[in-house]
């Protein structure tokens, strides 16, 4: 995790180099009932179950989730916490 700038508010982002996120699968992801089990680099199963309960928290935090990826590449998720004066 990285703290990166942004003006007025904390930001961090996470990023990999692993197989990167489809973007159905971005599209997605706030909908934890849709079906998004995918295969990671190392043959492991992932559901996106995490990234559904950082959205969540951020949002409760009054924050946002941003999400860039590129296929084959890997893939950044951006969190930025507004804040509230």
């Amino acid at each position: 995790m990285q703290k990166y700038h942004c003006p007025g508010s904390p930001c961090y982002k996470v990023s990999d180099t692993g197989q990167g996120i489809k973007p159905e699968v971005i599209n997605s992801f706030y909908k934890f009932a849709t079906n998004t089990s995918t295969i990671g680099t190392n043959g492991e199963v992932g559901s996106g179950l995490v990234l559904v309960l950082c959205k969540e928290l951020a949002s409760r935090l009054n924050g946002i989730i941003n999400i860039e990826s590129n296929i084959g590449v890997g893939a950044k998720v951006m969190i930025d916490f507004l804040l509230v004066a």
